[in-house]
């Protein structure tokens, strides 16, 4: 199969890479900043604000399992027969237009929902990482402290003041957040 485009103009896509192995990003947060800019013009091209709970509702009976197949004869019986169907003032073309949009919006949707997940998973991979390295340094400095300094030793009450900062800040490892249970509602108070 040959390509008319050079290879130079094309999207990288990570098959170019081989199975596994991703591109080289020198620094991946402002990759993923570039990512959110890029993706700003995409709200020109969508609803201004989200459906309610009714209009979606309403909207539901129209996605039907076959939805654009059923788009698609009923513009072909227009473009082919319009002269039997002289009260319906639908333009064909701009109804395939119409269905063409709800496709591509419909991939678009299938792409950001994996991307959404993917972006999530390497955000929960990111996090535990820099946190559990973050708690080894506290660690780490627990038995420096213990082995390298006198219990009154300045150093050693200055390296657990500014440790100690950063430690109210995270709760114990594994035990959940205090004042809300898992379900997010707040618990009772023991009396």
């Amino acid at each position: 199969m040959t390509t008319s485009a050079r290879p130079e103009h094309r999207a990288l896509q990570r098959a170019d890479h081989g199975p596994g192995v991703r591109p080289p990003v020198s620094d991946p947060a402002a990759a993923a900043q570039a990512i959110i800019e890029g993706l700003m013009p995409l709200y020109d091209l969508l609803l201004e604000r989200p459906l309610s709970t009714r209009e979606r509702r309403k909207s539901a009976p129209a996605l039907l399992g076959r939805a654009a197949s059923f788009v698609k004869a009923t513009a072909a019986a227009l473009a082919e027969h319009g002269d039997l169907f002289p009260e319906i003032a639908e333009d064909p073309a701009e109804l395939l237009h119409l269905q063409r949009c709800a496709l591509v919006f419909r991939d678009l949707r299938a792409h950001l929902y994996f991307f959404y997940m993917l972006a999530n998973d390497t955000y929960l991979d990111c996090q535990s990482r820099a946190v559990d390295r973050a708690r080894d340094v506290h660690r780490r400095a627990k038995q420096g402290n213990a082995y390298l300094y006198q219990p009154n030793d300045t150093r050693r009450l200055l390296r657990e003041l500014l440790l100690g900062k950063a430690e109210r800040l995270v709760p114990p490892q594994g035990r959940p957040p205090r004042g809300r249970s898992r379900a997010g509602r707040a618990r009772p108070r023991p009396r």
